[in-house]
């Protein structure tokens, strides 16, 4: 529940996803969004809705207010660790590109029968919008138990 505490405003979503990418060389910050859902519609409300994942990854890419709010959460987090010279790496790279060099990740967890069109617009759009160098890459897990039950499973360490 701590997660919340990355926002200004307790109510408002922050990142569910918050670390270090290196690819090709360069590290790169990753900001990510959770959803699950196990409505029948495609695309799930989750994905496009006002506060759905792809509101909230354009938000993540564009909100400068946020993105700095994320980042004086990770430097202490960062401060005199293994991950200290990741999180310089990715600032810097970050800066250089007038704050696009990020990878942002959508993850989609779904109790339905798998189905392209949960993500392909959301996608479709996402990549219309974001400027490189940055990235974004949605992911849909379709689990076999209902979502419903992922609490109590995790809970009892998949024991079922």
């Amino acid at each position: 529940m701590a997660r919340d505490k990355r926002t200004p405003q307790a109510s408002l979503p922050g990142a569910d996803l918050v670390g270090f990418m290196i690819q090709d060389g360069e590290t790169r910050l990753v900001l990510g969004e959770v959803k699950s859902s196990s409505e029948n519609n495609v695309p799930p409300q989750v994905m496009s809705s006002r506060s759905g994942m792809s509101h909230q990854l354009e938000k993540l890419a564009s909100d400068l207010n946020l993105l700095y709010t994320l980042l004086r959460w990770l430097l202490p987090r960062c401060r005199d660790n293994d991950a200290e010279p990741h999180f310089k790496a990715a600032i810097s790279l970050l800066l250089e590109s007038g704050n696009k060099a990020m990878s942002l990740f959508g993850v989609l967890i779904r109790d339905t029968q798998p189905d392209e069109g949960d993500l392909r617009r959301r996608g479709q759009h996402l990549g219309s919008i974001l400027q490189a160098p940055a990235s974004c890459h949605l992911l849909a897990l379709y689990i076999p138990c209902s979502v419903s039950s992922l609490p109590d499973l995790v809970h009892a360490g998949g024991a079922e």
